[in-house]
């Protein structure tokens, strides 16, 4: 029987609707990836739900490193969606469930009852839980008489279109970007105000950056700072980062201060060159250039 050692290192490529995902041991010393989008995954049809079509996904496509598909034998007592082969010739029965979080207490208590029905047939069975909210692979197994789960989380995910592959390291890659630029954003506002002696600044503050295409991809939630400015102690400004993925803009952080909250959004020209705007309370089409002499105007200093 593979042991549970084994099991830990599995690394394991499905399709989720419109994502594949590989799920492997938990980051650390990852091991060499066994699967990857160029040879590893087809164009299959779009779906709007995910959720919806993810389990038929999941049995069509499922692979697992060091184990070979190999037919369902269907029993009357024993209910299996795919039959797994390890390297040591034994077949494994997994039984797939999705759900849009990871498994609860009574969600773990009839995979170990179905385990253990498996287990007096002599079939090995194992229940694989999939959350694709949050993506995240819990499996349930017997080490003899004993049970345990483990969990798998994702180490890599990718979208395959007509126009391409979209990889994970794009998304982490921008929200590394977005940071770069609060920062530099952060530095040019303490520098136009550097000769306001009555000012000082603050960034211990922070908000969590946890946007929709990062759960998606799986990129970890992120901490980006608020730069607070203050006159005599008390808050006069905050600048709290608000979003990266917009429609129109490349970013959007809030100016609140006690008497207005104001808008400014990252643009990009056609030479990758980002600046900021500061959207007018008027009209969102009308915007000015942030500078030293529209952020006093903002400020009122």
């Amino acid at each position: 029987m593979t042991t549970k050692e084994e099991q830990a290192q599995r690394q394991v490529l499905v399709n989720l609707g419109n994502r594949y995902v590989v799920f492997g041991p938990s980051p650390g010393l990852p091991p060499k990836m066994q699967f990857n989008p160029e040879n590893d995954s087809e164009l299959l049809p779009r779906v709007e739900d995910e959720i919806e079509i993810a389990e038929e996904r999941i049995v069509q496509t499922l692979r697992v490193q060091n184990m070979t598909r190999s037919k369902v034998i269907e029993n009357k007592d024993i209910y299996a969606d795919i039959a797994l082969t390890d390297n040591h010739g034994h077949r494994i029965l997994v039984e797939i469930k999705v759900r849009d979080h990871d498994p609860r207490r009574r969600d773990l208590e009839p995979g170990y009852t179905k385990i253990q029905e498996a287990q007096g047939t002599g079939e090995a069975l194992e229940v694989w839980h999939f959350n694709i909210e949050r993506l995240n692979l819990i499996v349930q197994s017997f080490d003899g008489s004993l049970p345990f789960f483990f969990e798998l989380p994702p180490t890599n995910v990718w979208e395959k279109t007509e126009e391409g592959v979209f990889l994970r390291t794009a998304v982490i890659d921008e929200v590394e970007n977005w940071e770069g630029r609060i920062k530099s954003l952060y530095s040019d506002i303490q520098n136009w105000l550097r000769d306001r002696k009555e000012l000082h600044f603050d960034q211990s503050r922070s908000v969590t950056m946890s946007e929709e295409i990062m759960q998606k991809f799986a990129v970890s939630d992120k901490d980006v700072p608020i730069l607070d400015i203050l006159a005599d102690d008390q808050v006069i400004a905050s600048f709290v980062p608000r979003g990266l993925w917009l429609i129109g803009s490349w970013g959007r952080i809030d100016v609140i201060t006690p008497r207005q909250t104001q808008i400014i959004v990252a643009t990009k020209d056609e030479n990758q060159v980002y600046g900021w705007q500061i959207i007018s309370q008027e009209s969102r089409l009308r915007t000015q250039v942030l500078t030293k002499s529209t952020l006093l105007s903002l400020l009122v200093l």
